[in-house]
């Protein structure tokens, strides 16, 4: 989601420059968590979902299940707050009449 919010040029260097984004974000990584072999781990994980994300980015023609899914499910989590929120209001109302 990150990566949609960044300038236009951005994008387009980050999706034309592959390699160098996934070096970038396993350098990152490394550093951010140490260099140790834990943080080396992580870097290599980083740096496959970081390809498998940009691929996405790059062709998303080919992966508009994804977005389906995405929005199917932020349908569904709106209605579960929207009964969330229902249950709250109707545990309140009994909450206040069983306190008098």
């Amino acid at each position: 989601m990150l990566f949609v919010k960044l300038p236009r040029r951005i994008r387009r260097f980050l999706l034309r420059h592959a390699v160098f984004t996934d070096f970038l974000t396993f350098i990152l990584t490394y550093i951010t968590l140490g260099g140790t072999l834990t943080a080396l781990t992580a870097g290599a994980l980083v740096g496959i979902v970081t390809s498998a994300l940009m691929y996405i980015a790059d062709n998303p023609d080919d992966f508009m299940y994804i977005y389906d899914f995405w929005n199917a499910l932020r349908t569904k989590i709106q209605s579960l707050k929207t009964e969330l929120n229902e249950y709250g209001k109707q545990y309140k109302a009994t909450r206040a009449n069983t306190t008098c």
